[in-house]
Formats: structure tokens, sequence, C-alpha cells
């Protein structure tokens, strides 16, 4: 996939008016069914992870930023396709 492309890879995303934020992209993994990417912010403050599901016919895309150790995407990504009716 692209994202396994991005494994092992640094951005650093300047926003208007702010300081410079650098992160460093981990290997892809499929967890629970739910395909994720995580980035790590260098200063160590934050980890997002980005995932993707399906659930039937819904895709579900879930983006998540949280203090480390905290992020679980996987779980926000199952407990959201628990709600999704399923097909008859």
């Amino acid at each position: 996939s692209r994202w396994e492309s991005c494994a092992g890879v640094t951005v650093t995303i300047t926003p208007p008016g702010e300081p410079a934020q650098t992160w460093q992209f981990g290997q892809p993994t499929n967890n629970a069914g739910a395909f994720v990417l995580e980035a790590t912010a260098s200063n160590g403050d934050a980890v997002c992870q980005h995932g993707l599901a399906t659930h039937g016919n819904v895709l579900i895309d879930i983006r998540q930023c949280r203090p480390p150790g905290t992020a679980d995407v996987s779980a926000l990504i199952n407990a959201t396709a628990d709600k999704v009716p399923r097909q008859q």
C-alpha cells in the first residue's frame, strides 16, 4: 500500500504563525481489522493515528491525536463499526 512507503519518514510542518512541528511516521499495521498508520511528534507531546476499516458497505476513516500511550484508533474504529447496522 502507499502507506507503507511512509514508514520511517520524518516530515516537518509549519502552520502559519506557529513554530515548525516535526513528525515521524511508524510502520503501518493491521490492528483488529483496522489498517493503522501512526505519527509521533518529535517533542513527544502527541501521537496521531489514522485508521481505515470496512464494515459491510461502509468505510470507516478516523484520525485521532492523543498523548503518547493513550491513542487506540483501532478500538475507536471497532466501536464505530459495532454501531453500523448489519445488512440483511
